[in-house]
């Protein structure tokens, strides 16, 4: 297998990588120090977590007999952040007051944090993020009112960045009426 396609340093929320044997078709196996981190054909940061990996390929010739391994370099896999948001309701009411959420942790070694908030919104209307974790929302100013998701993300050293998504939903108020006496 080409070792270079593999990165050597990946977070524990990567996507897996394709492990291609050489020469083609392959018909080796691969294998991991320590044991047990690669699937058939795949590595799986995600899956093996954080630590340092090693990748073996080992071919045999099936006319020759003849047998021949490749040992990756250390592939290190960081630990992403792990991101919270807190001080979110499941639901709001249209007329609730302008509420603040925060961002656990608030900032992370490559700075603060920052919130994703659905693209339809303006910033300053429906929301402002402090650039310090912390993110206050309007209901008042949401329009229309539905379900929502506010994504929380922070970046390590490592080029890791952990991400938190959370919904929730801004309810219309209901409409009232009576009759008999004029309303204010």
């Amino acid at each position: 297998f080409n070792q270079a396609d593999l990165g050597i340093n990946f977070c524990d929320n990567a996507a897996p990588v394709l492990l291609t044997p050489t020469p083609t078709p392959g018909g080796g196996s691969f294998s991991s120090t320590p044991p047990g981190n690669v699937n058939t054909t795949w590595f799986e940061p995600s899956v093996v977590g954080a630590g340092t990996y090693n990748i073996i390929y080992t071919y045999t010739n099936p006319v020759t007999g003849c047998s021949n391994t490749l040992t990756s370099q250390n592939i290190k896999v960081n630990a992403a952040p792990v991101v919270d948001i807190t001080d979110l309701n499941p639901a709001y009411c249209k007329d609730s007051p302008t509420f603040t959420i925060t961002g656990d942790p608030t900032s992370g070694t490559m700075g603060p944090g920052f919130f994703t908030f659905p693209l339809a919104w303006v910033p300053g209307s429906e929301y402002v993020d402090n650039g310090d974790g912390n993110a206050g929302i309007t209901p008042a100013n949401i329009n229309p009112t539905g379900t929502f998701n506010v994504t929380y993300s922070v970046a390590d050293l490592n080029g890791c960045t952990g991400t938190k998504t959370e919904t929730f939903t801004v309810n219309q108020l209901p409409t009232v009426d009576f009759n008999g006496l004029p309303a204010t």
